[in-house]
């Protein structure tokens, strides 16, 4: 099953950028995308296991330094 995780939820997973420093860094290519998850469009969530894979590929990028 597919878990979203909404703007608010990303801040319990330690991702606490503002909206619009998130949107640039989706756009960059730096963040995963979020996908829409309600008619029209307004409502996006991001799938949980991309972001836990993101934050762990931070994580060994830093312990690599």
């Amino acid at each position: 099953m597919l878990h979203l995780l909404t703007f608010d939820d990303l801040k319990h997973h330690g991702v606490v950028y503002t909206r619009d420093h998130l949107r640039r860094l989706c756009d960059a290519g730096r963040f995963p995308k979020p996908i829409k998850i309600a008619l029209g469009g307004r409502r996006i969530g991001w799938i949980a296991e991309e972001i836990e894979t993101h934050l762990a590929q931070q994580r060994a990028r830093r312990n690599a330094e």
